[in-house]
């Protein structure tokens, strides 16, 4: 309890001491786009931009794509006093993930940002020091941890990501991710160079989550740097949290830790890769068959693990179904 009490007592003095004592505004040459889906949380969604206003470093854009929201969305941003907010409303629901997609398409900058629009940035010097450590060329990927936010008893828990080092080399990373090594709480706490996501195909993605998002990055390789500073909140509330998951989310899923085995397998990036895949197959499977949000999806699933992987690791999942 006194230290949950101490995370939500530094969160909020780091919000405080930013506002009061940060220094002047920065500029540079270099642009960061910062990619935000949006549906119906206006709330939630302007603590975000105001906290990435509030950042030191000035060059950036921020891409807000609206999922058809209903409520004052639409009227705040549409017309923003500051140009450097690109509003573009939906015509049809898309989904975070190819809203995301879409974002990343209309964005210029060098190096990229993916938010939720519940997240919230607590450290205004966090896009500097991105700047700063992205001057390092072999540096593709910038992961950085953060608070979560359980709303419903109001706690901050933080977990760190379990690199002691200060760098990695991404192809370690990603041959011992979610296993060895964890993935940052959401995608909002890492920066990409865009270089890299043009590597990674990512025009070419059709699951965008945090997860997949994060392998393509790792996939091209170059290094990792891993910044220990906390720098945001990520929030679990009853309108983001869910105990079920579909089957036709997961076969995407699925689906893509399979384009990226080809490309391990293919260009040679890891010795291990069929065990690699296993792996990953079995963290997704696991969590699936744990929290299924559709019973008659599970066939297509186990289908898909038959004709995709083996005849064995369908019997395993379909046992363990049972």
């Amino acid at each position: 309890m006194k230290e949950e009490k101490r995370l939500q007592y530094t969160a909020y003095n780091n919000l405080i001491y930013n506002d009061l004592y940060s220094s002047k505004y920065k500029t540079g040459n270099e642009k960061i786009s910062i990619i935000i889906p949006t549906h119906n949380r206006f709330e939630q969604l302007t603590q975000l931009v105001n906290s990435i206003f509030n950042q030191t470093y000035q060059n950036f854009e921020i891409i807000l794509v609206d999922d058809l929201s209903i409520d004052e969305t639409n009227e705040v941003y549409s017309n923003y006093h500051d140009k450097r907010l690109k509003y573009y409303r939906n015509y049809e629901n898309l989904g975070a993930g190819l809203n995301r997609q879409k974002g990343y398409n209309l964005s210029h900058g060098k190096y990229i940002i993916f938010c939720d629009d519940d997240d919230y940035f607590i450290d205004n010097e966090y896009f500097y020091e991105l700047i700063k450590i992205f001057e390092d060329e072999n540096i593709n990927l910038i992961c950085s941890e953060s608070y979560t936010h359980y709303e419903n008893n109001d706690k901050y828990i933080h977990t760190n990501l379990n690199i002691d080092e200060e760098s990695i080399d991404s192809i370690e990373y990603l041959n011992n991710f979610m296993t060895k090594y964890r993935k940052p709480t959401s995608v909002f706490p890492a920066a990409f160079r865009r270089t890299t996501l043009i590597e990674a195909k990512f025009k070419e993605m059709t699951m965008m989550n945090d997860t997949s998002i994060y392998l393509r990055a790792l996939m091209i390789g170059g290094k990792t740097y891993i910044n220990k500073k906390i720098i945001g909140v990520y929030r679990v509330h009853e309108k983001n949290f869910t105990k079920s998951v579909h089957s036709d989310f997961i076969i995407k899923n699925l689906e893509e830790k399979r384009k990226i085995h080809n490309y391990l397998k293919k260009h040679e990036k890891i010795s291990n890769s069929d065990d690699w895949y296993a792996q990953q197959i079995a963290i997704t499977m696991n969590y699936y068959l744990d929290n299924v949000g559709d019973i008659g999806g599970v066939d297509a699933v186990l289908n898909w693990i038959l004709k995709n992987v083996s005849y064995d690791e369908y019997l395993k999942y379909k046992k363990k179904n049972h």
